[in-house]
């Protein structure tokens, strides 16, 4: 799962006497979820980075098994509240 977002906006008959026109409440995520079956690795590192490249014979050339030069896809979260007046 990439990327994924979550908001709600508070009605406004609790905003009346705030002096806010609108409250939304949001929370997003990224890189959350990766479902790769059957494979060890990053997905998003190809054969071509020459990351996924072992001077084992026994080994088969796999794209992003084990990539040992690369950072691993990172998950990040916000959460933040959008106020209008």
């Amino acid at each position: 799962m990439r990327n994924l977002q979550f908001s709600y906006s508070l009605p406004s008959k609790f905003l009346n006497e705030t002096g806010l026109d609108q409250v939304k409440i949001y929370v997003s995520g990224t890189n959350l979820w990766t479902y790769t079956p059957y494979y060890k690795g990053d997905p998003e590192v190809g054969i071509g980075s020459a990351e996924t490249y072992v001077n084992d014979a026994t080994r088969a050339l796999i794209p992003g098994e084990f990539s040992l030069n690369s950072y691993p896809t990172l998950s990040s979260y916000m959460f933040g509240v959008d106020l209008k007046f």
